[in-house]
């Protein structure tokens, strides 16, 4: 059967995909023997992003988490926080026609439990009222308090030192307090400098129910820890707490938020309307929240050696795809139809211990995670220098697959994004499990094969592919890349934003991969912008985005 392709490009809007921002600093706590950290994406949140989008809602509540609105003046409101510049912003100002104050809170829709490190940097507000990040459990009797702070205090003692706290309350039926077992640790700044004159980093490591300690700034502070505190029901009965009895033991669910405290606006200390109207006051600035858990450390391997020195295509288990880095996608790793191109070949060498460098043949550039990055969704490319840990490969086999994971980040491998075909490829938690961490290798040569066409064999069981470069590109320099089962005709359009026909032509298709320069043929003058090409054969469709510069 003859099959017939039609292209069709449409102007339209760009993606950008942005790094995390707490990518190279290292999580300060130590994860254990054998131990490393795996990020926790529920729980973790860089902001950039605009607005409150699905990756907002996907994660957080801006509400308490069970509808309750503040203590004190406080209301908690919903259009007090959003996400702008990069931050989450959290707002104070005056609830109309009463003396409250409308406050931003944000709430994690699940819990988190011990073990646990959770870290924030945030620049708090100028105003009498408190910032915090905290966790609390759903039945209101386990508190940790990273982050408590008066940043705008009249009273500058306040200002100066942000708290670190803990609560185990006991409620009656009607959970109201009935005793609130707490101790409190003050921390300053060198110079006694004021919490609001810049970002900090507010963390917590959540060993167990009775380890829990507390990180300014990548430092663990000195006094305290849960196993410090002295915790004494200083409101109420003048009782010491049994720790033996009662600890950190339940999930909590993650809080940033500010407040008015009512032990401080029954004394008059309240935030002024002047302030709350201020702009260069009354906001706390979130730049991102992390959350990692010790999981075991990949072994080793020992000093054997897994894969033999040699040239190898690195294919999807599940496709007809290899792995390629290519100079007309901006050298990133990603899947593409098989072929014999060399850019979609690897020479593999073993450094030792299972660790190795991943050189692309095309290229002779080796495979890595930029930065040293380390975390899920991270950027894989190839760079010119094989020198750093983040450009060597720990391999290794299970069964018939193959796990590439990267030496300095080995709680990560190389990942197809959901399975997804033709793909950029990134890093993902490592799992034996996680069909998309995968790999199959096949021994090649190394010689060059770079034919306008490849030829099928019986045995291939290519899909129809497109693929559109380089890109981005001038129009005059546009290529296309394409892949089909068998020979047949191909129809090529070329459609401007308003959908006009700008381009038409016929091009005899012949099975297995073809380049076809489609840029020679079109207008020098198109207008910069996005394309969408789509690909649609008996009512199958494929698409490709082109940047028209």
């Amino acid at each position: 059967m003859h099959t017939r392709f039609i292209l069709v490009l449409a102007l339209l809007g760009c993606t950008f995909l942005y790094a995390q921002d707490w990518s190279g600093i290292p999580v300060p706590a130590n994860p254990g023997a054998g131990k490393v950290w795996q990020l926790q994406g529920n729980h973790s949140d860089d902001f950039n992003y605009t607005g409150k989008p699905a990756a907002f809602t996907n994660k957080w509540k801006d509400t308490y988490f069970n509808g309750w609105t503040g203590p004190g003046l406080t209301y908690w409101n919903p259009g007090n926080t959003w996400v702008a510049d990069g931050n989450l912003i959290v707002e104070a100002t005056r609830r109309s026609g009463t003396n409250k104050v409308n406050c931003g809170v944000i709430t994690s829709k699940t819990k988190i439990s011990y073990p646990v490190y959770t870290e924030a940097r945030i620049r708090v507000s100028n105003l009498e009222l408190s910032s915090n990040f905290w966790l609390l459990s759903d039945d209101d009797k386990r508190e940790i308090d990273i982050l408590e702070v008066y940043g705008g205090a009249s009273q500058v003692w306040f200002a100066r030192n942000m708290s670190t706290n803990f609560h185990v309350f006991f409620r009656n039926a009607q959970n109201q307090i009935t005793s609130d077992y707490n101790d409190q640790n003050h921390v300053n700044l060198p110079g006694n400098a004021f919490w609001r004159s810049d970002f900090h980093r507010f963390g917590v490591y959540w060993k167990s129910p009775t380890e829990v300690d507390f990180y300014i700034d990548g430092k663990k502070t000195a006094d305290g820890s849960w196993a410090q505190s002295v915790m004494v029901d200083k409101d109420y009965t003048g009782a010491t707490l049994n720790k033996n009895v009662y600890n950190m033991d339940r999930a909590k669910f993650m809080i940033i938020d500010m407040e008015d405290h009512a032990w401080r606006s029954n004394q008059g200390i309240v935030a002024d309307d002047a302030s709350l109207r201020d702009n260069n006051r009354n906001k706390m600035y979130v730049d991102w929240v992390r959350t990692y858990k010790p999981v075991n450390a990949p072994s080793t391997g020992g000093g054997g050696q897994t894969v033999a020195n040699g040239t190898y295509f690195i294919k999807s288990p599940f496709r007809n795809e290899n792995l390629g880095a290519f100079s007309w996608n901006g050298h990133d790793a990603r899947t593409i139809n098989a072929g014999t191109f060399t850019d979609q070949k690897w020479d593999i060498t073993h450094l030792g211990n299972n660790v190795y460098h991943v050189r692309n043949v095309g290229t002779g550039r080796y495979l890595e995670v930029p930065y040293a990055r380390c975390g899920n969704g991270q950027d894989v490319k190839t760079w010119t220098s094989g020198s750093g840990n983040h450009q060597r490969w720990f391999i290794e086999k299970i069964n018939n697959a193959y796990f590439f994971r990267p030496n300095h980040c080995r709680s990560q491998a190389l990942d197809r994004p959901y399975g997804r075909a033709n793909a950029d490829c990134g890093t993902y938690a490592y799992s034996s499990g996680n069909a998309n961490l995968k790999w199959n290798l096949a021994r090649t040569s190394k010689n060059f094969v770079e034919t306008m066409t490849t030829p099928l064999n019986k045995t291939d069981e290519l899909t129809y592919g497109l693929q559109a470069f380089p890109n981005p590109t001038a129009a005059g320099n546009l290529n296309l890349r394409l892949t089909l089962p068998q020979d047949g005709p191909v129809d090529i359009r070329v459609f401007d934003a308003a959908g006009r026909n700008i381009l038409h032509m016929d091009h005899s298709g012949v099975a297995g991969q073809s380049v076809l320069n489609v840029g020679e043929r079109l207008p020098q003058r198109l207008t910069p912008g996005v394309y969408l090409v789509t690909a649609t054969s008996d009512g199958q469709r494929l698409t490709e985005r082109v940047v028209i510069r």
